[in-house]
């Protein structure tokens, strides 16, 4: 176990590192930081100056090891906008943000397993089809539309929640909607055609043909299996809650790093822009790696192969 876990933080690693260098290559691309810095009307001789006391001055890869080495201690750089620390940025905003995400991660996973679950369990009824169509419906219906059809209803024509902002518990509402209308409808679909398959599993069929009351059978042998394979997609769909906080906190004015990030794409921010990102993937990376290390130890069979192999 400990040689598979292992395994699984170096792969988390190597995808940190490789986003990085990605993310920090087409920012240097981008744009000049000093000029952005200095203005159009810079003197040749002062975006020189600014150039070598950013460092950007230097090859590529030489300024992608020096902004690793700082940023591995913590330190992203400076605003260019801004002229704050990026830490202290991202420090402010990323609390709101995992809020957000813990609230859309926690109702969707709720909801998913209920409605999946009777949907698998009551197959080819109305309850599954009205399942299926949502579950269509939210994977076909943009993030931004939802937002607005959301907001256009329930804060403006019938003002019963705030369209922006973050403050009380109500203010969670329609973000958390808006982020969650996808990976509900990614939860249903995968835990209803888990359960059918479960469903029709010899196990199953041995322990109705002992008596056993329905409401057992479901509990006790058929979620927890049925189960698995949501576990092994869970930080994919944490994934699609992190990058789709870009165009909730956005459309919400939500105070969270991804409408840090927005606003620094639209400043040309490079040094925010690498930080948002990082955190991003490390979120993302670090998410994988505890469903991979929770899935290892309730399926024995795939830290058995990976140690095979």
């Amino acid at each position: 176990m400990y040689r598979y876990i292992l395994s699984r933080i170096l792969q988390a690693l190597v995808t940190i590192v490789i986003v990085s260098i990605v993310v920090f290559s087409l920012s240097a691309f981008s744009g000049n930081p000093a000029l952005l810095m200095l203005g159009p009307d810079a003197s040749n001789e002062d975006i020189a100056a600014m150039e070598k006391r950013l460092g950007t001055d230097k090859p590529i890869p030489v300024q992608y090891w020096n902004w690793a080495k700082h940023a591995i201690t913590g330190d992203l750089g400076d605003s260019i906008q801004l002229k704050r620390p990026v830490k202290d940025l991202i420090r402010e905003r990323l609390p709101n943000s995992l809020q957000l995400g813990a609230v859309t991660f926690g109702f969707s996973v709720v909801i998913a397993l209920v409605l999946g679950t009777v949907a698998g369990v009551m197959r080819g009824s109305f309850v599954d089809f009205i399942v299926r169509f949502f579950t269509n419906i939210g994977h076909a219906a943009p993030s931004f539309w939802v937002a607005i059809v959301a907001i256009s209803i329930f804060a403006v024509r019938f003002d019963i929640l705030p369209a922006a902002g973050k403050g009380g518990p109500s203010t969670f509402v329609l973000p958390a909607v808006t982020l969650g209308m996808a990976t509900i409808a990614g939860m249903m679909r995968l835990l209803r055609s888990s359960m059918i398959e479960v469903l029709a599993s010899d196990y199953v069929r041995v322990a109705r043909a002992k008596g056993l009351e329905p409401r057992v059978v479901i509990l006790r042998h058929a979620i927890r299996n049925a189960l698995l394979p949501l576990i092994t997609v869970a930080g994919l769909l944490l994934a699609t809650i992190v990058t789709g906080s870009v165009i909730a906190e956005t459309i919400f004015a939500w105070p969270g790093i991804g409408l840090l990030g927005f606003r620094a794409i639209q400043e040309h921010d490079f040094p925010v822009i690498q930080g948002v990102v990082l955190i991003g993937a490390v979120t993302i990376a670090f998410a994988n790696l505890v469903v991979d290390i929770l899935y290892g130890y309730i399926d024995p069979r795939i830290r058995l192969h990976r140690s095979a192999s």
